[in-house]
């Protein structure tokens, strides 16, 4: 899904081929990377490679979800932050 955010961020107009390839790839990624730490870098960066997206906006995305949780959450954004 961060892949269908971007695209729109970004204006550019994903196909339906284009967007089965984001579902088929995340699903396949995420099935392979269950059980490994801080995968979700490594499976957005492959999903973003496969349709063509500029995997730059990865960095962006990990720091605005960083600053929603410290916002939502300040008594534990310490620990997010440190």
């Amino acid at each position: 899904m961060a892949a269908l955010f971007v695209s729109q961020l970004i204006g550019v107009q994903l196909s339906l081929p284009q967007q089965l390839i984001v579902v088929l790839t995340s699903i396949f990624a995420s099935v392979g990377a269950a059980g490994i730490p801080e995968a979700g870098l490594v499976t957005m960066t492959l999903v973003f490679s496969s349709v063509g997206l500029p995997t730059e906006y990865i960095a962006i995305l990990i720091t605005w979800t960083g600053f929603s949780i410290a916002a939502a959450h300040p008594s534990t954004s310490w620990a997010i932050w440190r």
